[in-house]
């Protein structure tokens, strides 16, 4: 090991330490198998490639072998039910294609009435297609009697499923031949039976018993030492993921002394005992701890999610599709408005007096939007276990306040939009109709009702009117549109409208439940909470932004915080008034002000569960002091570091979008459309090369402070940035691992 590069990431630690820690976590292993499918896929860009593998799924992929007629059908079957990962048997695979009348289940069928192996031309391509379908990919899969050659455990290897673990039942060919002596089957319906503990109560069916093909004992005994063979092989083909159960006693040290399996699958506490087959001595408890390993993971917390967009943007049929799939609690405001208002209540009669007026747009006034939807959430106690859709609230300052003072604020705020939304929302809303009797919505276009009896009885809404809409829409965009877009901007999924329901709601779901995961580089810590540190146009906010996906952190940018303040969007009035104060004054914010927005930030539940990381903050000696007095002090510190003359050269060729406020540079990350090219225009305070030096100075300044804030005992990590991205993002995850 290189002593410079030890002495540079300041660890004092011996040679034996280092290789404990790589022995502990396993590194060799790790490197050895990502190098080994580096090798069989040849990818033309491996670094992209290994990045993709690392942030691959993280479902388990199982193996399970054993010699023939071991029983491993019965434990493979009950250890994927209890994790539900799908359970995979090669034997079932076969007789399907068998059942199917295939071409291959022919040739299938030939080998197995003669007792001999199905050939691996016939059994790869069953078994490699199985393992590419969704559930496979999505719930991972534990894998039954496969692989039984060496052929086959290489195609298993070049299709990219090399498994998280490798489990072998070992069982003696003495107690292989002792089960299957006595096992008959049925030729008339290939019930399969067993002489001494389960033969047939009618005497007709005892007579017709056959010996099964394949079961002759010197059959048996050719299958189980072909089996043998090649399990030597997959110990070193598959060394790093190998587990061995010797199930040849109970008294062995490899095995469960129980010959019972007992698993609770039925959700009500009460075991269900499998009986392993005679000299099968289940090792079912060391079992389950090693699946356990790769299988036992969190269920994911009820979401919380706002839908918010003009009307007609699609946001019922959204929220429909994500109740049907997860079963979550949709909560619309407009529609409880609306069956109030067919009440003769008083407030039902205001409800619809109010909306009968076009100028309104539909408006309410705060305090019955928020008593309505507090009595939704009321009569939906499910909402906290399967999580809820919050459609068309808030709409005000004073309803979002409401939320926050509730602690009910959404996690994920998904805002449908389009290029000109008021023409196509108002063709939307004026083609819809209603049925009263079920309360369900048509469109007279594109989604008529079946039933003619239902057609009759369909009903236009007034708020549905041309005339109407015409207000609503405006109402929309004038007054609810910033409330949405401020208050949610660090929470915001924008989401093309024009497109179709079908389109939108497989990206809305991508984001609200998404099938992949970044899984965090070996020994980098969950909830990570990091300072990052770097001069201007270094990339610090891209690279935040990066550590943002990659580690499922926040972002905390006071930047952004000020902005959302001036806008409203700001724990308290006084602080919101102090903000605006600073900016009409055209000053900088106070350090105490700015300390007062980022430790609200930090106790907001997104931040407290998934840590977070700050950017160029903070920056005095008393900030950090706060943030320690309240438990927040980042532990981790970087800097990015690059020469003032490379961030020159950047800020010369950096331009912004001012349509999406994008930042591009126009030689190293150009916009790939020429129309984004052609609108771009330089950020002020890149304009003037004089000014990009006050601030560098002013940069300077700041890491001095923060060595100060430091005690020169724990100094920012340096990192380069003058890097690739990609590298300057793998640098940062070596340095949080390390």
């Amino acid at each position: 090991i290189n002593a410079e590069y030890m002495g540079s990431l300041r660890v004092a630690m011996s040679l034996q330490t280092v290789l404990a820690n790589f022995e502990h976590h396993k590194i060799k292993q790790l490197f050895s198998s990502l190098i080994e499918k580096l090798v069989i896929a040849q990818p033309d860009e491996p670094l992209d490639w290994l990045i993709e593998k690392l942030a691959a799924p993280d479902v388990p992929k199982i193996v399970m072998v054993g010699p023939p007629n071991a029983g491993t059908d019965r434990i493979a079957e009950a250890v994927s039910a209890k994790y539900e990962i799908v359970y995979i048997s090669t034997g079932r695979l076969i007789r399907d294609e068998i059942d199917r009348g295939t071409e291959m289940g022919l040739v299938a069928k030939t080998h197995s009435e003669a007792g001999r192996l199905v050939p691996d031309h016939v059994v790869i391509p069953l078994v490699t297609r199985r393992l590419e379908q969704p559930d496979c990919k999505f719930n991972g899969y534990l894998l039954e009697g496969f692989p039984r050659t060496l052929p086959q455990a290489d195609a298993l290897v070049s299709h990219g499923q090399y498994p998280d673990i490798f489990i072998s039942m070992e069982v003696p060919l003495s107690l292989i031949l002792a089960e299957v002596s006595d096992r008959r089957v049925d030729p008339e319906t290939g019930t399969m039976y067993n002489l001494s503990k389960q033969p047939p109560e009618d005497f007709q069916v005892t007579r017709r018993l056959q010996v099964r093909p394949g079961d002759e004992p010197r059959q048996t005994e050719f299958r189980y030492n072909s089996f043998a063979s090649a399990l030597d092989v997959f110990k070193e083909r598959f060394a790093d993921t190998f587990y061995r159960f010797d199930c040849s006693s109970s008294c062995s040290a490899n095995s469960s002394k129980a010959t019972v399996m007992v698993l609770d699958q039925t959700g009500t506490g009460q075991d269900k005992v499998y009986h392993s087959q005679p000299g099968v001595l289940s090792a079912v408890k060391e079992i389950l701890k090693v699946v356990q390993k790769v299988v036992a993971v969190p269920a994911a917390a009820p979401k919380r999610v706002v839908v918010c967009g003009p009307p007609g943007s699609g946001k019922s049929a959204l929220c429909h599709r994500f109740v049907q799939e997860f079963g979550m609690v949709h909560i619309s405001l407009d529609d409880a408005l609306h069956r109030l208002s067919e009440f003769g209540t008083p407030l039902g009669l205001k409800v619809k007096e109010m909306w009968a007026a076009k100028e309104a747009g539909g408006r309410v006034p705060d305090d019955i939007a928020i008593a309505t939807v507090q009595d939704l959430l009321d009569q939906n106690p499910d909402c906290a276990s399967r999580g809820w859709l919050l459609e068309g609230f808030p709409r005000s300052a004073a309803q979002y306040t409401w939320l926050q003072e509730k602690n009910l604020l959404p996690e994920i705020a998904l805002y449908l939009e389009g290029e000109s939304p008021e023409d196509l929302c108002t063709k939307r809303l004026h083609g819809r109709r209603i049925d009263p009797a079920t309360h369900k919505t048509y469109h007279i276009v594109s989604d008529q009702p079946d039933d003619f009896n239902v057609v009759k009885r369909l009903v236009q809404r007034l708020v549905d009117s041309e005339e109407f809409v015409k207000h609503r829409i405006e109402a929309y965009l004038t007054e609810v549109h910033p409330v949405t877009t401020t208050n949610f901007a660090n929470i915001l999924h924008k989401l093309d409208c024009t497109k179709t329901v079908d389109v939108i709601y497989t990206q809305a779901k991508s984001i609200v439940f998404p099938k992949t995961k970044l899984r965090r580089l070996p020994g980098a810590a969950a909830n990570v909470r990091v300072s990052l540190y770097g001069p201007p146009c270094a990339g610090r906010s891209t690279q935040c932004r990066k550590m943002e996906s990659a580690f499922g952190i926040v972002h905390v940018n006071p930047s952004v915080l000020v902005a959302a303040a001036a806008s409203g969007n700001v724990p308290t009035k006084e602080l919101g008034d102090a903000v605006r104060a600073h900016l009409a004054a055209k000053e900088e914010i106070s350090e105490n002000v700015m300390l007062a927005l980022v430790l609200a930030r930090l106790r907001m539940p997104d931040c407290r569960n998934n840590g977070w990381v700050l950017n160029n903050f903070p920056s005095t000696v008393a900030q950090m002091n706060a943030l320690q007095d309240a438990g927040l002090r980042p532990p981790r510190l970087l800097s990015l570091s690059v020469p003032d003359t490379w961030a020159l050269e950047r800020a010369a060729d950096r331009r912004v979008d001012p349509v999406t406020g994008k930042t591009y540079h126009v030689k190293l990350y150009p916009p790939q459309e020429y129309v984004v090219m052609h609108r771009l225009v330089a950020l002020p305070e890149d304009e003037d090369e004089a000014s990009v030096l006050a601030r560098l100075d002013k940069y300077h300044q700041l890491m001095d402070r923060v060595r100060v804030m430091c005690h020169e005992r724990d100094p920012p990590i340096v990192i380069d940035g003058s890097q690739p991205r990609k590298e300057v993002l793998l640098s940062i995850h070596r340095a949080l691992s390390g």
